[in-house]
């Protein structure tokens, strides 16, 4: 779980048909913001970003991963499915820079060469702030 500024706490529902991201407002009330997409895991990592938005990185079996944001409300920002190719895939973590762009590390594929750091690879998520 993280805690954003203004004390709301968000987390991830594992397992089964209700994976997803839910919020708790400092008086208690539940909410469920968003729900992980069919066939992937839960998200592995959360981040609030200097914004408010969540940040976070998906991934599962078969499926490459993906890096997300929501706002607290729930409504997407983005959501991007990493490229193995290009980027990497199987995303392992996440943090925000001063800059207000995220930065994380692939466990595999991208343009490093095999035998390379296990073939893995940093990304960056460009975030548009006003």
């Amino acid at each position: 779980m993280v805690q954003s500024s203004k004390g709301t706490l968000y987390g991830v529902l594992c397992c089964g048909d209700n994976t997803g991201i839910f919020q708790i407002n400092s008086a208690g009330k539940y909410k469920l913001l968003q729900q992980t997409p069919q066939g992937a895991l839960p998200a592995t990592l959360l981040v609030v970003g200097s914004d408010g938005s969540i940040y976070g990185l998906i991934t599962g079996s078969g499926y490459p991963g993906s890096v997300f944001a929501i706002t607290p409300q729930g409504k997407t920002i983005f959501s991007e499915e990493l490229n193995c190719a290009t980027v990497g895939c199987e995303p392992l973590s996440l943090i925000e820079a001063t800059n207000g762009n995220f930065y994380g590390l692939n466990f595999s594929g991208g343009t490093v060469p095999t035998g390379d750091n296990a073939n893995g690879t940093v990304f960056k998520v460009a975030t548009k702030r006003k």
